[in-house]
C-alpha cells in the first residue's frame, strides 16, 4: 500500500521532471555529460530489450545501471583507468551483449 501510494504521488505530481532536470544540471561537473547521457539511456535501453511493460523496463534499468556502474568502477580500479569513461564503456559493451544476445535469441540476423 505504501509503495503504490509513493508511486501514484511521484509520477501524478509535477515537480519530479524538475528534480531530475536538476540533478542532472548539478552532477554534471563531477561526473560528466557522457556518462549522465550515458546512464540516463543505455540502461533504459537494456531494460526495453529484456523486458515487457513500464514496471520491467524500469526494474531491469535500474538493475543493469547498478550492475554496470559497480563492474566500471572495479574495472577501473583495477586498470587504473578514469572511472566516468570505464562505466560508459562497460554500459556500452553491455547495450551491444544484450542485443546480439536478443538477435541470436530470435534467430535474426544483421541483414534484418
Amino acid at each position: 500500500m505504501i509503495g503504490r501510494v509513493m508511486w501514484t504521488e511521484f509520477f501524478n505530481n509535477s515537480d519530479w521532471p524538475m528534480a531530475a532536470a536538476v540533478t542532472c544540471v548539478m552532477v554534471a561537473n563531477v561526473v560528466g555529460i557522457v556518462m549522465i547521457i550515458a546512464l540516463m539511456t543505455v540502461p533504459a535501453a537494456i531494460g526495453s530489450i529484456v523486458s515487457r511493460g513500464m514496471a520491467g523496463t524500469m526494474a531491469a534499468g535500474v538493475v543493469s545501471a547498478l550492475a554496470m556502474s559497480f563492474l566500471g568502477l572495479l574495472l577501473s580500479l583495477a586498470m587504473d583507468t578514469p572511472p566516468g569513461a570505464t562505466v560508459v564503456l562497460v554500459l556500452g559493451a553491455s547495450f551491444a551483449a544484450v542485443l546480439a544476445v536478443r538477435r541470436l535469441a530470435l534467430g535474426a540476423t544483421a541483414e534484418e
